[in-house]
């Protein structure tokens, strides 16, 4: 008898209890090994992706409360901060529920000195000259087949109402590749 035929008439032969245990052990080893790597990497994720040279607070309550705008000057006291802007989730709903994109009202001059944003199409004269402009992202006007000059009717339960915005620009980020995902700005905070 061979050292193989030995060893594999000991591990599945003699007892079949035993081995089918062992066997399975590695099996759900080896998938909570997966599963908890999955999970880490999904969790840094984010923060691997942004920029290196950024930071955002909020409202510890939530993303619809906002800072006291007051909190500005403060903040730009901090050592190393050298510009801030500043943007406040708006929650509107394009048609139907499931058309969900992120919408933040922005201060716009600000915005575009912090964000390197290229404009795709439209420029920025045009969006900061008025006060129902917006900016979208270069995937979500293809996803919705926009472009400058439309009108993007929202209805907000955060800020109730119908409003409706002019596309001023579809854009793409230089330096973030989370801006050209859906997403959209609007004109004035």
């Amino acid at each position: 008898m061979t050292l193989a035929g030995l060893s594999v008439r000991n591990a599945f032969l003699r007892n079949k209890t035993r081995a089918f245990l062992t066997v399975l052990g590695v099996v759900i080893t080896t998938v909570a090994f997966l599963f908890l790597r999955t999970v880490l990497t999904a969790w840094y994720a984010s923060s691997e992706a942004s920029s290196a040279d950024r930071i955002v607070t909020r409202n510890a309550i939530s993303l619809t409360q906002s800072l006291p705008l007051a909190y500005s000057d403060r903040i730009a006291q901090v050592p190393g901060v050298t510009r801030l802007t500043w943007s406040n989730w708006f929650g509107g709903i394009y048609k139907d529920r499931k058309n969900f994109f992120a919408q933040f009202a922005i201060d716009p001059v600000s915005a575009l000195e912090v964000f390197d944003i290229r404009f795709v199409q439209g420029n920025k004269t045009d969006f900061l000259g008025d006060r129902n402009a917006c900016i979208v992202g270069k995937g979500l006007a293809e996803k919705f087949g926009w472009k400058v000059g439309d009108t993007v009717p929202l209805f907000s339960e955060i800020y109730p109402g119908d409003w409706k915005f002019r596309i001023a620009g579809v854009i793409e980020g230089a330096d973030d590749a989370s801006i050209a995902t859906p997403c959209t700005s609007i004109g004035r905070d």
